[in-house]
């Protein structure tokens, strides 16, 4: 048996996307022959700016080589700061990075600059996705934009992996109506 712990950011009484994303994943994985998944979420707190940097380490200082005794041999990452934990064998199924630092910057989206040290914070934001980047054994995004993005501001290569409709298994092929 193979175990998989799939990561989720999860800011607190908010739902999304993401969220639906993450636990799909842990689904349609679990219903494989001899893997077993499981969803490992931190609570994601994005101001002020220095929390960041936290959140980021709370992740890192994880120890996910194994649990109970049972090794965990894939991790999959999702959003920021999830890829920032340390394993062996890390997969990065990116959702999106912290938009504000990249293609949100200087927007009338960009919620930072009120804090002295923004640019200090941001620009090691930067260097530390670099550096979490480069550790995954492989990189998907979830859609073409999410791959252009972490092209032009990360120089990585992403393949767009398209997550499958949450009613696929429903979908089923018919007749084609006479014209």
């Amino acid at each position: 048996m193979k175990h998989v712990i799939v990561l989720g950011a999860q800011v607190p009484f908010t739902s999304g996307g993401a969220e639906i994303h993450v636990n799909s994943l842990v689904y349609e994985i679990n219903k494989l022959d001899n893997i077993k998944a499981e969803l490992v979420q931190l609570p994601f707190k994005w101001y002020p700016e220095i929390q960041m940097i936290n959140d980021i380490m709370a992740w890192r200082l994880l120890d996910l080589s194994e649990s109970n005794g049972i090794k965990i041999d894939l991790v999959i990452a999702s959003k920021f700061p999830t890829y920032a934990v340390r394993h062996e064998n890390k997969a990065l199924w990116l959702i999106h990075q912290h938009r504000t630092i990249y293609d949100l910057e200087n927007t009338e989206y960009d919620c930072w600059g009120c804090e002295p040290d923004t640019k200090v914070i941001r620009d090691k934001i930067r260097e530390l996705d670099q550096k979490f980047f480069q550790e995954c054994k492989c990189i998907f995004t979830n859609g073409r934009t999410t791959a252009k993005r972490i092209k032009k501001y990360n120089g990585f290569n992403g393949e767009p992996l398209f997550p499958p409709p949450k009613l696929a298994d429903q979908i089923h092929p018919g007749d084609l109506p006479l014209l």
